[in-house]
């Protein structure tokens, strides 16, 4: 098994973007709360895109460049790319928001199916861009790297996020892991942000709702020992093994 760093956080932007692309499929697009509620899980999806852009492009990018990835200019247009759709996307919603608000509903509806269209393509676009990134870069990261050196990395691009991010990315990352992943999170949330876990253990609950938040903080105190062998293919860090 070797480290990967693409692991957690593509398994949320998967599931995020699946969930957005239903929720828009079922959006009453005359109906402001529902409209509403599309508008806030777009500008959320933005937050996890940009964030996860920004830390490749500073961090994992240089070490591509620097190793020679023959396919790094592919690799930047493919950043370019996404964030001219994610500002087409977003345009699109607050656009449709703030007329659905304001009562100008002529039209909302062929607007609002245009917009489902519009975030499915950019989730196969984008699904598109992780194939690469899963497929060729990885391997190429793994073929340069020890997992010791891959771990670095990763905490590297990691450092930027702060406990307030943290506490926004719950609500999107926690959905979408095993218990086991979940309570490796847990425990390292708990070291890492020791004053803010309280916070963070508060939003985890009402994320999750009681019963699998006790299972998860269990694996993560009394049973986390036992978590690398539950799961098989996580260790405790952030990250996540690939065959």
């Amino acid at each position: 098994m070797r480290f990967n760093v693409y692991g957690l956080i593509h398994k949320t932007i998967r599931g995020q973007f699946g969930e957005l692309v239903v929720r828009a499929g079922k959006t009453v697009w005359t109906d402001p709360a529902s409209v509403k509620a599309m508008y806030e899980g777009v500008y959320l999806l933005e937050f996890v895109l940009q964030g996860h852009a920004h830390r490749e492009d500073t961090v994992l990018h240089p070490v591509l460049k620097a190793e020679k990835y023959l396919r790094m200019g592919d690799l930047e247009i493919e950043h370019i790319t996404s964030d001219k759709q994610l500002n087409e996307v977003v345009a699109s919603i607050t656009a449709i928001n703030t007329d659905c608000a304001a009562g100008l509903k002529d039209g909302l509806v062929a607007r609002g199916f245009e917009f489902y269209l519009q975030l499915a393509q950019y989730m196969a676009t984008y699904f598109l861009h992780m194939n690469h990134e899963e497929t060729m870069v990885l391997p190429f990261l793994q073929s340069k790297k020890t997992d010791v050196e891959l771990l670095e990395l990763h905490k590297a691009m990691q450092a930027s996020l702060t406990a307030e991010d943290v506490l926004c990315t719950i609500s999107v990352m926690f959905p979408y892991m095993s218990s086991g992943e979940a309570a490796m999170i847990v425990k390292l949330l708990s070291n890492i942000y020791p004053s803010q876990f309280p916070d963070m253990a508060h939003e985890i609950k009402r994320v999750l709702g009681e019963g699998d938040t006790t299972l998860i903080f269990k694996l993560a105190t009394v049973e986390f020992p036992r978590v690398k062998e539950l799961e098989g293919a996580y260790v405790a860090t952030t990250g996540m093994f690939s065959p």
